[in-house]
């Protein structure tokens, strides 16, 4: 869940049940509460019950009265890959995973350290896909943590700790940068994909998934993009999309 927000976050406690406005409270955490940075980007919960958020300047775990930090250490590999926190996905397996400026690293619980996971954890990958780096991390609707590495998506495999591709069942290869992937309720897969990073408008491809199948282009629309940033600006993107029962999809 991502908070676009300087002021902190604020976080609902004893919340009864929705519509009870008198049942609750919000309480409002910044740096002088221990959070490493007022810029709270995304924020998730592991199977532990602690909050996982991501900010401008270091990741934070919270267990409900105080935070920890994790900072980036250029001298220090098991620390978290970078300073810069953009998004935290948390698998079946209650790994939790951080991308961090363009990089990516997953959190080891025994240690309380960081490893991290560059080109030779995805052998699948072409070379000139893989000076691109990380664009996107995401779960999938089966809970298995889902990349987007260079200009294809992979799923990580756990018994042999390294990524595998996603094949791609259609005759549209990428040779682009797809952006704003996300599933949606039907567990569609949407992703977009924006030309240049001035352009105003994207084609939005609707997929079939499956983490053993591949990935299938059902459908395909050009969409205005006026009042959307695309990923080549600073801000952190997250698409939502809904399907309802007509069929029809929203895009928030």
């Amino acid at each position: 869940m991502p908070l676009r927000t300087i002021a902190g976050i604020l976080i609902l406690i004893n919340l009864a049940c929705f519509g009870q406005l008198d049942n609750y409270y919000l309480k409002s955490y910044s740096v002088s509460d221990g959070l490493p940075n007022n810029h709270v980007r995304w924020i998730t919960q592991d199977r532990d019950g602690f909050l996982w958020l991501a900010t401008w300047d270091g990741l934070a775990r919270f267990n409900g009265v105080e935070f920890k930090t994790y900072r980036h250490d250029p001298n220090d590999s098991n620390s978290v890959a970078f300073f810069e926190i953009v998004k935290i996905a948390v698998d079946s397996n209650n790994q939790v995973w951080v991308f961090a400026g363009g990089r990516l690293c997953r959190y080891d619980r025994l240690h309380d350290h960081f490893i991290r996971y560059e080109s030779s954890h995805f052998p699948e990958a072409s070379p000139e896909g893989a000076p691109l780096g990380f664009f996107d991390i995401m779960v999938d609707p089966f809970g298995r943590l889902l990349v987007v590495y260079g200009n294809n998506y992979y799923n990580y495999d756990a018994e042999h700790d390294r990524f595998k591709k996603v094949v791609r069942c259609d005759s549209s290869e990428m040779h682009f940068i797809p952006s704003l992937a996300a599933f949606d309720n039907l567990k569609n897969f949407w992703y977009q994909w924006l030309d240049r990073p001035d352009s105003k408008y994207a084609q939005l491809y609707k997929c079939s998934y499956d983490p053993e199948k591949g990935i299938t282009v059902t459908d395909s629309f050009a969409c205005l993009l006026d009042n959307i940033s695309n990923r080549f600006s600073n801000a952190t993107l997250r698409a939502d999309y809904f399907t309802n029962d007509s069929g029809r999809t929203y895009l928030a």
